[in-house]
């Protein structure tokens, strides 16, 4: 996550091993093709977190490549260089702390920059794109991974199945408060991901697109795969120290600051805790079905030549 004034870091809660599992890579080989990236030789991952991001694409080049990850957390740099040795050595790695907004690099210096929920997390977001864009040679391309992390709770599951219509529109109300809680405290906007292609075509871009991942994060008995083991083992973790979105008290000033009022807040966290507590039952009693459904974009454009 990269701001101006790092803040509390929540989104540690989602640098675990369910990470390395966002993207099916057969599908970032088939964006490679759509991107045409056989030229592409220096990469810049803005808001690199831990590498996981940058250490997904690489694959997708079957040339050598320089690739440099920025990040405002010293942490997570220190973490990234860690694992930068299990790549492939035809492959430069190289981390470094900065900021989204002011990128220590000169005008045109990379062939490709790219991001993955940062700009869900930064106040501004044009900004950093310009800032982005600055660093991009001309001809170059850029991709943003950013989701709408409001779409699940529209979705249902094992649990939210038997809950009332009243509970669901509580539980929407209190993801949708919070973001616009988050925005008003310039600290980001979860749902950014569908405002890519327009703030893309503002920009002045070429060729913007947009593709959804084609990953569904589905849990199903008996949870076989690497990928639910990890996923679960988050989602228990987080059940067990009292989160939704994040902690109680974080949660609570996004409500506030978007308009709602403490008695509703109550309120809907109590029901949440109800929630997540029938999820835990299931989850042990291996009878949690949940769809996976998300909306995850990689929305991609070209920097005009000249």
């Amino acid at each position: 996550m990269n701001s101006s004034e790092p803040k509390k870091l929540h989104s540690a809660a989602y640098f675990t091993d369910h990470r390395d599992f966002w993207w099916n890579p057969d599908f970032l080989m088939l964006m490679a093709t759509r991107w045409n990236v056989s030229k592409v030789k220096t990469i810049l991952d803005v808001g690199c977190g831990q590498g996981h991001w940058g250490r997904a694409l690489l694959p997708i080049f079957t040339q050598p490549v320089h690739l440099i990850g920025i990040d405002a957390e010293p942490k997570w740099i220190d973490i990234a260089m860690g694992r930068a040795a299990t790549v492939d050595p035809m492959h430069k790695l190289e981390y470094r702390t900065g900021l989204a907004e002011k990128l220590p690099f000169d005008d045109d210096s990379f062939d490709l920059v790219t991001c993955q929920t940062v700009l869900i997390h930064v106040k501004d977001p044009l900004v950093a794109l310009k800032e982005i864009l600055r660093v991009l040679r001309p001809g170059g391309l850029i991709v943003a991974a950013e989701p709408n992390n409001a779409a699940p709770i529209i979705t249902l599951d094992s649990v939210k199945k038997d809950l009332s219509l009243g509970d669901r529109l509580r539980m929407a109300k209190l993801q949708l408060t919070c973001d616009m809680g988050k925005e008003a405290l310039g600290e980001g906007n979860n749902m950014r991901g569908d405002l890519l292609p327009h703030y893309f075509f503002s920009l002045g871009l070429e060729d913007v697109r947009s593709y959804l991942s084609d990953m569904a994060d589905f849990y199903v008995p008996p949870y076989a795969t690497s990928r639910e083991k990890a996923g679960l083992t988050t989602m228990v973790g987080e059940i067990e120290k009292g989160n939704y979105m994040c902690d109680q008290a974080e949660t609570k000033r996004y409500f506030l600051a978007g308009g709602g009022s403490e008695k509703e807040f109550n309120k809907i966290w109590h029901i949440l805790g109800q929630y997540n507590q029938e999820l835990l039952r299931q989850i042990k009693q291996n009878a949690l079905c949940l769809p996976g459904g998300a909306l995850f974009y990689l929305t991609s454009a070209r920097k005009k030549k000249g």
